[in-house]
């Protein structure tokens, strides 16, 4: 559910990047050399596709996630679940979210939900983890990652930062799936 790359920045960086607010998308231009991702328009996500973005989740990730699945997190798409969209928002307001999305239809095809991992947080025992959330089956997903976090060592201190970029969720639209994209 999470992928973390090193990220060294300063604390004022920090106070810039969390104060920008989620207001507006931007573009982002890639190049590449599958023909696959050249129709398709990579924005940082904003506001007025956080419901858009949730119901992706529904539609994709939520439903075909192994240990969401296997807790049964939930039974159909259109079962909605408030601890999975607090999750998902708090990740969102980071404005750290990249969305992939067809530029003819302006459909969503996929986001990557993106989050600063910080020290401080880190430092949190499993049961003040697990207090931050009411379901007891997100509870289980919550000790099961936090243990692989914990077994991986304090990676913080072997990359000397104090910010990760932590890839939380990937998701993409199933039903226009193409090379390249997922």
């Amino acid at each position: 559910m999470s992928t973390k790359a090193a990220s060294k920045g300063s604390d004022a960086e920090d106070k810039g990047a969390s104060s920008m607010g989620a207001a507006a998308s931007r573009s982002i231009s890639i190049e590449s050399s599958s023909d696959a991702l050249a129709d398709i328009s990579f924005r940082i996500a904003d506001q007025s596709r956080y419901s858009d973005i949730l119901d992706l989740l529904y539609l994709n990730f939520h439903t075909d996630e192994p240990m969401s699945k296997a807790v049964g997190m939930i039974k159909d798409p259109s079962d909605k679940n408030p601890v999975l969209d607090e999750f998902a928002l708090t990740g969102l307001a980071q404005n750290l979210t990249i969305m992939a999305i067809d530029p003819a239809t302006d459909n969503l095809l996929g986001v990557a939900i993106n989050v600063e991992a910080k020290k401080e947080k880190m430092d949190k025992t499993l049961q003040e983890t697990l207090d931050d959330y009411e379901d007891p089956r997100f509870q289980h997903i919550m000790a099961v990652l936090y243990k692989v976090n914990e077994k991986a060592g304090d990676l913080f201190a072997d990359m000397e930062t104090d910010v990760f970029f932590d890839i939380k969720m990937v998701t993409t639209d199933k039903r226009q799936r193409r090379g390249g994209l997922a």
